[in-house]
């Protein structure tokens, strides 16, 4: 579900239709509270495993262009370029799976 159908959905469930009855009003939205709960959970829960994607993805550029990577993977992707301690934070965040993992 993309940010705009949550916020369509949002607009539905959180507007108020009867106000002369708002304790019913009021009602409706502590039903609909759980729903908006179980997405925040499942939010978080995506969140946190990108997040976990992305460190391990770090960890194997920063491997990688660091020159400590096992042979098969430099066997598979030649990398001959000497990258210095300095350069190698701007070697990883220009990396295209790095890009391409941030944007999902």
């Amino acid at each position: 579900m993309k940010l705009e159908e949550l916020q369509s959905e949002a607009r539905t469930d959180l507007a108020i239709t009867n106000h002369e009855r708002l304790d019913q009003e009021s009602f409706k939205n502590q039903k609909i509270k759980s729903k908006w709960l179980d997405h925040r959970t499942k939010y978080e829960q995506l969140l946190m495993m990108r997040k976990a994607d992305h460190q391990r993805m770090y960890r194997e550029k920063w491997e990688y262009y660091g020159g400590k990577a096992e042979a098969k993977v430099y066997a598979a992707k030649p990398f001959d370029i000497r990258v210095l301690k300095n350069d190698l934070m701007m070697y990883i965040q220009s990396d295209d799976e790095i890009l391409e993992l941030q944007t999902k």
